[in-house]
């Protein structure tokens, strides 16, 4: 963490708040829209998650700007009604929904503090005091609260842990982890985004805690894990062995399949010299040997299950033979095969270079001739147009795709019966 700026002064006050909004992407215009309706139900709005960690840190992780408010949510719907705000009323039994001003969606949460939960969901009911709806939060430095002003409200002495690089628990770790086993992961998260290490001490009170990762959704566990490998900086945390293993009990354990590690912090330091970083594609790298893809992609959508799937395979990195390779293929399935094999050392990285280059360029031939154009010449509508088709297609590719309409009409009327 020594490389780092901090933005906060002695009294806990952002310096030079609204530029600094702006530097890390905060829509503080449309978060004053929001307070101004607040206010007129004399509540009172504070920026809180990773938007905070943002400010304080001086950089842009792209985190969403969430609010919490102290008014209930009665309240909070009426007076977005009486100033025509949209909102999306996803998650408000939890007391959150989604507020839309100028197409930026926000996600705002009544200040709450738990009543009871069974290691997935939190019964909840509302309260006005900060301490009480700090004490509901996973890690200190999610507890901090930033006004529309830049102070900061740190009951938990966040700051200081964020600035340090320590990930602490509030409270008692076991009684948190059982409140909602998703923590386990993302103190995992936390730590590769703010600490130079793994507590070892905690880490071994988590691990007792893994076999309760299967009582967690795909879908909260996957998103967890996805912010983890889309971190930039990935590379240097996995530098050390004991973080790699961590990691990959982690994600067996949340997914119940193997995973491989071997050589992973290169090719992440591949993608970040290139400037390329795709969580997709390090899911893939991480699953390039696994025998249980398909019980995984399962649960993901079809563009990424089909990603997952396609083969690694080594292919001449010539213009031409990468023409045909796009012609049938999608662009990140290709990058993927030269990137992966790049990073085990099967392919120099200069010609990865001039390659994705040649990828980035590409744009896709379209084959000229259709069904119709050979019922013209005289053939009958059947399956002998079909394979004609096919025919005409393999010696158009074979030709790099240089043969005209004309050229590709003459070829197929030699099958003419």
């Amino acid at each position: 963490m020594a490389n780092k700026l901090f933005l906060v002064t002695s009294m806990k006050k952002i310096k030079n708040f609204s530029s600094t909004c702006k530097k890390v992407q905060i829509p503080l215009k449309e978060i004053k829209i929001i307070e101004k309706c607040v206010r007129s139900k004399s509540g009172k709005v504070y920026i809180v998650g990773g938007a905070v960690r943002d400010l304080i840190l001086n950089n842009n992780n792209n985190f969403q700007a969430d609010l919490v408010v102290d008014i209930e949510m009665p309240n909070l719907l009426i007076c977005l009604k009486q100033n025509n705000i949209k909102y999306i009323p996803l998650g408000i039994k939890f007391g959150s929904i989604i507020v839309i001003i100028n197409s930026i969606r926000i996600d705002v949460t009544i200040m709450r503090s738990d009543v009871s939960s069974d290691g997935r969901w939190a019964k909840v009911e509302f309260t006005k005091n900060i301490k009480l709806d700090s004490q509901r939060r996973d890690f200190s430095f999610n507890s901090i609260y930033c006004d529309t002003n830049g102070y900061l409200y740190d009951p938990n002495d966040g700051v200081n842990d964020l600035i340090s690089g320590y990930v602490r628990f509030i409270g008692d770790i076991n009684k948190r982890v059982n409140e909602d086993f998703l923590r386990i992961i993302r103190f995992y998260r936390f730590s590769i985004y703010y600490a130079d290490s793994f507590n070892n001490k905690i880490i071994k009170i988590l691990v007792k805690y893994h076999k309760n990762l299967k009582s967690l959704s795909f879908e909260r566990k996957f998103d967890e894990i996805r912010k983890i490998l889309n971190y930039e900086n990935l590379h240097q945390k996995l530098v050390k062995k004991s973080v790699v293993n961590d990691l990959k009990k982690l994600f067996e354990k949340s997914f119940d399949i193997k995973f491989n590690f071997n050589n992973f912090d290169k090719f992440c330091e591949l993608e970040h010299k290139l400037d390329c970083i795709d969580f997709e594609r390090r899911l893939k790298y991480l699953m390039r040997n696994s025998n249980n893809i398909r019980k995984f992609s399962g649960k993901i959508n079809k563009k990424l299950r089909k990603r997952l799937l396609n083969r690694i395979k080594k292919f001449n990195l010539d213009q031409k033979s990468l023409n045909k390779l796009l012609y049938k293929n999608d662009k990140s399935f290709i990058e993927d095969n030269i990137l992966i094999q790049c990073a085990e050392k099967k392919i120099p990285y200069d010609q990865l270079v001039k390659a994705k280059l040649l990828i980035k360029n590409h744009k896709r031939k379209k084959f000229p001739l259709r069904g119709d154009d050979l019922v013209k010449l005289g053939f009958d509508r059947s399956k002998v147009i079909g394979n004609v088709l096919k025919n005409t297609e393999r010696w158009w590719i074979k030709n790099n795709f240089s043969k005209n309409k004309r050229s590709c009409l003459d070829f197929a009327i030699k099958y003419l019966p």
